[in-house]
């Protein structure tokens, strides 16, 4: 509404007062004097009204005009904060997640710094992986890789691993920083990882083989614990938080040294471990830069993973019957448990190859494997034998592995079933009784 019609009575109002003063109306000096004061004051009140009127106009539009702008900056700001959470989202892949945490929420410095702590150091890789990319097509290789990483770093995930990087087909992986719940189980919780990928891989081998990959992916493991040193380093415009030192190095020459499909762990690690993880010793090996030779253990499983069946029988019986029947027939003989690992063997070292058909008997890959004198001529590590299944109260439990001519590897690998097979049902009899 105009302010002109706003104020049309009071406009009126003065009007009429004037013309009551132009026409004499009033006769008294005094009376009129008084009404044209009165007809002054109104006046006054009215223009004070007016520019009051004006001013709350103005103030009205300034506030609705900083209104828009406060609409339009929490919308900006909407904007901004979904843009910077799709870009933390994006920065969070490229992080572990203790990584990513302790930097947004400012426990750690985006600095140049590090220090030296002890860790548990993680290396896997898949075996013969050359091999497997000069047999497949980019596409299948990219999808099966991606495949692999992701349900390796799964895993890696749930056992609060802190992935340093990816280097093709390998990982590099640490137990003991930014977080850590102590030495110890900083190396349980490694190894334990170590085990579960080990038995995811040995699923989706058989998915992969469905898929039509003929020869599904493998891994070989090395865990190492020791002093490291841990922070960011590079330059100041570009940094990696990582992990150096001979502890590293180490790690990841145990996993060279592991067997296809095995975890092999240093002395440290083991000495933290033993009481829950069940495993042999490997002998052992030699590493460039240092003037000792590295003790290694052999990963076979987990203690409460063991079936009560193959904790009945010992590893001191079964190395007897191993090496009575090797000293009979001049061979090797060896006994695999779950998962394929040696429990028990006439020699102190596996035989290459033909050791890997115990994993595949174990893993109900096959029922039998044998490798004739023309496999072992045409393969390099490969040995005339057969392994056969032994099998009790319906589970495949062991299996036995004959380095023989045929003929005779079979007629042994029967004996040795037979011999397993009694001494379990005698122990399974000693138990009842």
């Amino acid at each position: 509404m105009a302010e002109k019609s706003l104020f049309a009575k009071e406009e009126a109002v003065i009007e009429a007062g004037r013309n009551v003063l132009e026409n004499g109306r009033l006769r008294e000096a005094e009376d009129r004097d008084a009404f044209e004061s009165l007809l002054t004051n109104y006046q006054k009140l009215l223009k004070t009204t007016r520019r009051l009127m004006r001013l709350s106009d103005r103030n009205e539009r300034k506030l609705n005009e900083m209104a828009e702008e406060q609409r339009l900056a929490a919308e900006e700001i909407s904007r901004k904060n979904k843009e910077l959470e799709t870009l933390s989202n994006k920065l969070a892949k490229y992080l572990s997640p203790q990584v990513y945490s302790s930097i947004f929420e400012g426990k750690q410095e985006v600095a140049l710094a590090s220090k030296r702590k002890k860790l548990t150091v993680f290396f896997s890789d898949i075996v013969g992986f050359t091999e497997t990319t000069d047999k497949m097509e980019s596409e299948d290789l990219t999808q099966l890789l991606n495949q692999y990483l992701t349900e390796m770093s799964q895993i890696a995930f749930d056992h609060g691993a802190t992935i340093d990087k990816y280097i093709g087909d390998a990982i590099m992986v640490f137990f003991g920083d930014p977080e850590s719940r102590g030495v110890r189980e900083d190396a349980l919780a490694c190894v334990s990882m170590a085990i579960a990928m080990r038995d995811r891989i040995k699923e989706l081998a058989v998915s992969w083989r469905q898929a039509g990959f003929e020869k599904p992916l493998t891994c070989r493991i090395g865990i190492h614990t020791g002093y490291c040193t841990v922070g960011n380093f590079g330059s100041e415009d570009r940094m990696d938080y990582t992990i150096i030192g001979g502890s590293v190095n180490l790690a990841s020459r145990l996993e060279h040294e592991a067997d296809h499909g095995g975890i092999l762990i240093s002395y440290e690690t083991y000495a933290h471990v033993k009481e829950d993880i069940n495993c042999e010793p490997a002998g052992q090996i030699q590493v460039k830069g240092l003037a000792y030779p590295i003790t290694t253990y052999r990963v076979i499983d987990q203690y409460e993973s063991l079936s009560a069946t193959q904790q009945t029988l010992n590893k001191r019986l079964l190395q007897e019957i191993c090496e009575q029947l090797a000293a009979e027939i001049n061979a090797v003989v060896s006994i695999f448990a779950q998962r394929g690992e040696i429990i028990a063997s006439s020699v102190a070292e596996r035989i290459g190859k033909f050791h890997e058909g115990g994993a595949q008997v174990m893993a109900g890959e096959a029922d039998v494997y044998e490798a004739t004198a023309d496999d072992a001529a045409e393969s390099e590590g490969m040995m005339e034998g057969v392994t056969l299944p032994i099998e009790f109260d319906g589970q495949r439990v062991f299996c036995v592995a004959v380095a023989a001519p045929l003929d005779i590897a079979r007629q042994y690998g029967r004996i040795a079933q037979h011999w397993v097979l009694s001494h379990l049902k005698e122990a399974k009899r000693r138990t009842s009784s």
